[in-house]
């Protein structure tokens, strides 16, 4: 692991307490330390269509909850969208398309997964993820060899 880091991809666990959703991995005071920190900081927007899917899934059967979770969604998009707090990639070209089915034939099952791992590879050479599994079957294929992959323990201990 290197010892500075410029500019780092956030895998979607990174974006959620944006839309008022934490995880015992990450949470509200994580993401500002984050965002105060001097790295340069990208996401896919393919992680947009992702959380939509998680409060989807989060408010399934709550009407009341869904209707809040939108409003917030909404917010949250066009925060990130319009303020260059973190920057956006492309969600797809033909590089990251030959990376992801790459991923797919590696066992990488999750199609957002894929795709996210793709772009960091291009687009800044370090994935910020706390997915494991993912985690190991990149770090198993060749083609992704000199991508580097740390979860927020790991790249906290770097920049604090």
């Amino acid at each position: 692991m290197r010892n500075k880091v410029n500019k780092i991809l956030l895998d979607t666990t990174y974006l959620l307490p944006f839309f008022e959703i934490e995880t015992d991995k990450f949470s509200k005071d994580d993401l500002q330390l984050l965002m105060n920190s001097s790295i340069n900081l990208f996401y896919n927007p393919i992680s947009l269509v992702e959380i939509k899917w998680v409060l989807i899934r989060l408010s399934k059967r709550d009407k009341a909850r869904f209707k809040k979770l939108k409003i917030i969604y909404s917010d949250a998009v066009d925060h990130l969208v319009y303020s260059d707090e973190i920057k956006q990639t492309l969600m797809l070209n033909g590089k990251i398309s030959y990376l992801e089915d790459i991923l797919l034939e590696a066992g990488v099952k999750d199609y957002f997964d894929r795709v996210i791992a793709a772009t960091a590879k291009i687009f800044t050479g370090v994935l910020l993820t706390e997915d494991k599994e993912l985690t190991k079957i990149v770090r198993s294929v060749n083609e992704f060899k000199d991508l580097e992959i740390m979860n927020w323990r790991e790249l906290s201990r770097i920049i604090f």
